[in-house]
């Protein structure tokens, strides 16, 4: 597991852990004390992200079997 918590009191601490092929633990950490930071959003983006990447290696991997 590695962790980090924020080092600004106005940045992100981020915990993640990979589990096998398919599975990331996170969990992310923000000062209370600061207006623009907000650990949802952060870990949304972040799903969001990463199931855009699946998508398109899975799309990748449709190619490769059709040549």
């Amino acid at each position: 597991m590695f962790f980090s918590a924020q080092v600004t009191d106005d940045g992100y601490g981020v915990c993640y852990c990979l589990n096998g092929e398919n599975t990331i633990f996170m969990h992310v950490s923000t000062k209370k004390s600061c207006a623009d930071t907000d650990p949802d959003v952060f870990l949304n983006t972040f799903v969001s992200s990463m199931e855009d990447m699946f998508a398109l290696a899975d799309q990748d991997k449709g190619k490769a079997k059709a040549e």
